[in-house]
């Protein structure tokens, strides 16, 4: 069965994931895991397949098999991911439940994203329950720490709402850190609630190693992809 397995990606494309400085932006690190992880499905000869969604569900390719599958997956990666208008909000819930919907054979799945969404517990565990799922949550420097440039206006890029934030203050630098840390550690938590396995991958880590090291010791998810990546 391990020489027959199907992968699938699901992708979070939101406005979220598109910002950053001084680094790769996580959707930019998305891409890259993702291509990593459809190399290393086609070198073991797997389908793949793959779901993108912003504030809705963008497209869904059934998996397949072959270089030129794999070409084609990524190119359509990169299409949604520089498309100009994306709708606000993040549909994480949807994408799982089309996912469970979609899959008819038990699959290894990469749920790709920076989680920063909440009401998606129930159909990640649905989906968990019938597949083996990846959690790769992406962490920004600036997830902890911002630029001690004083007051300074910011938009949430799903919302649309505007504050002001005091980044040159000690109190506020160590509230965000500290929410951040938290934000992390919830995420993880409602992984293992719904027997999703938890990857924290950093947008200035190595994307090879983190993911490697993942295979390596995560148990009977150590599929031989760490040998292929």
């Amino acid at each position: 069965e391990e020489r027959d397995i199907q992968l699938f990606l699901i992708i979070d494309m939101s406005r979220s994931m598109d910002i950053g400085y001084g680094t790769i932006t996580p959707l930019e690190k998305a891409l890259e895991a993702a291509a990593l992880i459809t190399f290393a499905g086609e070198q073991l000869g797997s389908s793949t397949g793959a779901l993108f969604f912003d504030g809705k569900i963008t497209q869904i390719i059934q998996p397949q098999r072959g270089k030129h599958a794999s070409l084609k997956l990524l190119h359509t990666a990169e299409q949604n991911a520089a498309a100009p208008h994306k709708d606000r909000g993040t549909a994480l819930a949807p994408a799982l439940a089309a996912t469970a919907r979609l899959l008819k054979r038990r699959t290894f799945i990469f749920l790709i994203s920076d989680f920063k969404v909440t009401g998606y517990e129930k159909e990640l565990k649905l989906l968990a329950h019938q597949h083996d799922v990846a959690a790769v949550c992406l962490t920004a420097a600036h997830d902890e720490k911002l630029p001690p440039v004083g007051v300074l206006c910011f938009q949430d890029p799903e919302t649309g709402i505007e504050r002001l934030l005091p980044t040159d203050s000690r109190i506020f630098q160590h509230e965000r850190s500290r929410d951040a840390h938290e934000a992390v550690q919830q995420w993880k938590n409602t992984c293992l609630h719904c027997n999703a396995f938890p990857l924290e991958l950093a947008c200035d880590g190595n994307t090879v190693n983190e993911l490697n090291h993942f295979f390596s010791t995560a148990g009977h998810v150590s599929l031989s992809t760490a040998h292929s990546i």
